[in-house]
């Protein structure tokens, strides 16, 4: 159903199962078509996006309140965030599958990864994304949050199609060696860095999928070394933000003077 346009969207986290239950259904639609990712059976039957993090992940959601009575309650938009207190022994993070993760263990004070971010593309230009880095930046703050991390990527694992923008991210946005993921071995994509100097930086721009940009504006990093993501059919970078870094103003921006 298309949007309303006559209340604000609002953005909280999930309260009941049923939300969560709604945020996975949302996923499952949502990059089925985008994506056409392959889902394990079990999804496919529930019709759910399901998976081992979610029962130990918060789940933000953006509500539209003029569809609340809807089936789905009106969830358009939402986010899933782990931090380092709750994630399971086993498996760990959902980044470590993909990235050594180890720089992060003298990490003083919480961490968090973010994932699964998905939006109904109806509500693309209504704010939607807006309102999930308004409801990150009231959740770091609640929970003192040092570091904010996570696995972002762009459509196609063919290296070659994205060597210029993952050149680009490289030179430009490569994390301090202290706070830096390194890709895995058995998931690495093999690709020709360019020299920046070879790298058309107005292309490698428009090629950055936007949430990349989003942290990239909040002062973000990636790791070293892209992946591929063969079930979502995605290239991944580990992205990176060191929230002592982050400006007041980009704070301001979203939550005031707290």
């Amino acid at each position: 159903m298309p949007p309303s346009g006559k209340q604000p969207l609002t953005v909280r986290l999930a309260a009941t199962e049923a939300e969560i239950e709604g945020a996975q259904k949302l996923r499952f639609e949502v990059f089925n078509r985008i994506r056409d990712a392959a889902f394990s059976e079990e999804s496919t039957r529930a019709k759910r996006d399901l998976d081992v993090y979610d029962p130990y992940c918060d789940h933000l959601i953006v509500i539209d309140p003029e569809r609340a009575d809807d089936e789905d309650g009106g969830l358009v938009g939402t986010y899933r965030m782990m931090t380092r207190s709750r994630r399971p022994a086993d498996p760990g993070f959902y980044s470590d599958e993909y990235y050594d993760l180890s720089c992060f263990d003298n990490v003083d004070g919480e961490i968090v990864e973010m994932g699964r971010v998905c939006i109904d593309p109806e509500y693309q230009a209504r704010g939607a994304m807006m309102l999930l880095w308004k409801g990150i930046a009231e959740y770091v703050l609640a929970n003192d949050i040092r570091i904010l991390f996570g696995c972002a990527g762009v459509d196609g694992t063919d290296p070659s199609v994205h060597a210029g923008f993952l050149s680009y991210l490289h030179h430009k946005h490569l994390a301090p060696e202290r706070i830096r993921p390194v890709a895995r071995g058995p998931h690495r994509l093999e690709f020709e860095l360019l020299p920046l100097s070879d790298v058309d930086e107005a292309a490698a721009l428009k090629q950055i999928p936007s949430i990349i940009r989003g942290y990239s504006r909040m002062g973000g990093y990636i790791g070293e070394g892209a992946v591929a993501n063969r079930r979502f059919n995605t290239t991944m970078v580990c992205v990176v933000v060191e929230m002592a870094g982050v400006t007041r103003r980009y704070m301001r921006r979203f939550i005031g003077e707290r």
